[in-house]
């Protein structure tokens, strides 16, 4: 429904910040061969018109929208682009990631602030079937085994909620994803999103990694020789990264010590740290959708004072107006007393001649 204006709803080279160039007049709807379309644009126009003139009336209502908005309790979906306040609650959540299908986990990624597009999710998984997932765990740092909050997740506003908020948490890497090692096509050079960097000495040993997401330095064990020859493998994943060469395989992930690098933001067994931050999101999403409710209810206050006033205001316009009927009435009647008795002086005048 965006490409319905006929004029551009923004000013050229306005930032977010300046008025929309419809702030003092909205612009028409395009017209289609659909009737009903036609009188949605038309209906949707003067939606766009009421909410535009009672924020002007009520400026602080505009903080609450927009806050809404971004945080998701207001969300765009659907055709039309049809504004609803809470999402229908999903029975099917999975238990685990593992068991979560490629459509949720691109639902989460697309809604994430700078995250991928749908038709760019497309092309990657039309290049590579896994690599959805692969994105999925690396952003959000989450384990296929790790267990999803079912009971929170079972309303989809929250979830998303829940899930930008783990990206966020962990680093917002999709900014560094999509902006980095994804190309227009859709193909992946992980190489360019290793979740690690090494340093090497001298003797082209080993001599430490550095997580990229928290900057936490890692030491290889004693025991370990590793040089330049061993090749770093699924180097995307935190977890599963490794060295190997013939039959030895040694996990980065293993450098660190409790807390620090891939296992900062670790989530536990039992999923007990996601499911806090899902109530955590709940709680927020809940007042935020009161905080609505409570804007609605002084919306509606505000029109039945707008009501009030204005019939008070005609009310006394008809009342001034009879006013100013009656004092023109009562001068002319002055008047006409005054021409007749004008007359009947002049007419005794006469007959006394």
């Amino acid at each position: 429904m965006a490409d319905m204006w006929r004029a551009n709803i923004m000013a050229p080279g306005a930032s977010p910040t300046d008025l929309c160039k419809f702030a003092l007049t909205v612009p028409q709807v395009k017209t289609t061969r659909n009737v009903d379309l036609n009188n949605t644009r038309v209906r949707l126009r003067s939606a766009v018109s009421r909410l535009v003139d009672l924020v002007m009336k009520n400026p602080a209502a505009a903080e609450i929208i927009l806050s809404n908005i971004q945080g998701g309790v207001i969300s765009v979906a659907g055709p039309g682009d049809d504004v609803t306040m809470s999402s229908q609650p999903d029975s099917s959540v999975p238990s685990t990631f593992k068991k979560m299908d490629i459509d949720t986990k691109s639902y989460y990624l697309t809604n994430l602030p700078e995250g991928p597009s749908e038709d760019l999710l497309k092309k990657i998984n039309f290049e590579d079937t896994l690599a959805i997932s692969d994105c999925f765990y690396l952003i959000f740092s989450v384990l296929p085994a790790d267990h999803v909050p079912v009971q929170e997740f079972a309303d989809r506003t929250v979830a998303k909620l829940t899930m930008t908020k783990r990206a966020e948490q962990v680093g917002n890497r999709q900014q560094f994803l999509f902006g980095t090692a994804v190309s227009d096509e859709g193909t992946i050079d992980w190489g360019a999103v290793s979740c690690y960097e090494t340093t090497w000495g001298e003797d082209r040993k080993l001599v430490s990694v550095r997580h990229r997401w928290t900057g936490d330095i890692g030491f290889p064990k004693k025991t370990w020789n590793i040089d330049v020859t061993w090749p770093l493998l699924n180097p995307q994943d935190e977890f599963s990264a490794h060295f190997s060469i013939d039959d030895q395989e040694l996990f980065v992930k293993h450098m660190f010590q409790s807390g620090c690098g891939p296992f900062k933001h670790a989530l536990d067994a039992r999923g007990k740290l996601l499911k806090d931050l899902a109530v955590e999101c709940k709680k927020s999403y809940e007042a935020k959708k009161k905080e609505v409710s409570d804007m609605r209810g002084s919306s509606t206050m505000l029109r039945i004072h707008d009501d009030r006033v204005k019939r008070v205001r005609e009310e006394c316009l008809e009342k001034a107006r009879n006013e100013q009927a009656a004092k023109r009435k009562a001068k002319q009647q002055r008047q006409q007393s005054f021409d007749g008795m004008a007359l009947a002086i002049a007419d005794r005048r006469e007959d006394g001649e």
